[in-house]
This record gives structure tokens, sequence and C-alpha cells, in this order.
């Protein structure tokens, strides 16, 4: 017998990104969004101090973060908080390895930049002036 599987749209997003490996700089998540589009941005210091402990909070908690994220009556998805906290484990764990990963290749060179000095991609993926 097959498990089903609901898709929808997501209700918040976390970006664990750096401008270089281990800097944790950029660090941040979208406590709500609009019509499946991140919307507000915040930073949080705890995020950036220790982005897997807050990942794992955020995750055993989802009532309260969705909460966070503006959600009326969050305790209505209690079960389904129960569950996402059941895979927390596995999450920050992968979460883990893809940061690693990414910090052991390192970062392409960065050419270019835009107005809020986010790294400028070319059409071959890379990153550089716009071309």
């Amino acid at each position: 017998m097959s498990r089903a599987l609901t898709l929808a749209r997501a209700v918040c997003r976390f970006d664990f990104l750096e401008s270089a490996p281990g800097l944790q700089d950029r660090m941040h998540w979208h406590p709500a969004m609009e019509r499946g589009e991140a919307f507000k941005r915040l930073y949080d210091e705890d995020l950036s101090r220790d982005p897997l402990a807050w990942l794992d909070e955020r995750l055993r908690d989802g009532v309260v973060t969705l909460t966070l994220g503006g959600i009326e009556d969050a305790e209505r998805f209690a079960d389904d908080a129960e569950q996402l906290a059941l895979q927390a484990d596995a999450i920050v764990a992968e979460t883990a390895a893809v940061l690693n990963g990414f910090r052991r290749s390192g970062w392409p060179p960065v050419t270019g930049r835009d107005e809020r000095g986010m790294a400028l991609r070319t059409r071959s993926g890379t990153t550089g002036p716009a071309s």
C-alpha cells in the first residue's frame, strides 16, 4: 500500500546563504510567502550564529514557526507539525551535509555584483558580469 503525498505552496523559506565558505553572513528566512513567493526577509542573530541549531528549533516547533509567519490558528496544523518534528534530525543532517559540501568545494570567483552586492550570474551559470 502506498502513502498519499500532498504538495502545497510553501508557507516559509529558509535561505542558508554565505558570501564565503563558513561566513554565515547572508543567512536569513522568509517567515511568510505570498502566492508561493518569498515575502519579508528576516535576519536572525541565532540563525547566523548557529544555523543548524536554529533550523532544528524551527522544525521541532512547527506551530511556533507558522505563527511567526502570520498563519492564523496555527494550532490546526499541530498534527503536521508533529510529523515534521519527527523528520528534523534527517533534515538538519542533510542541510549540514550540503553546507559542508559547498564549503569544501569553494565558491566560484565573483567578477561582478549588482546594486545589492549580490553576485551576478552569466548564461553559463557561473558568477560574473551579466551577458
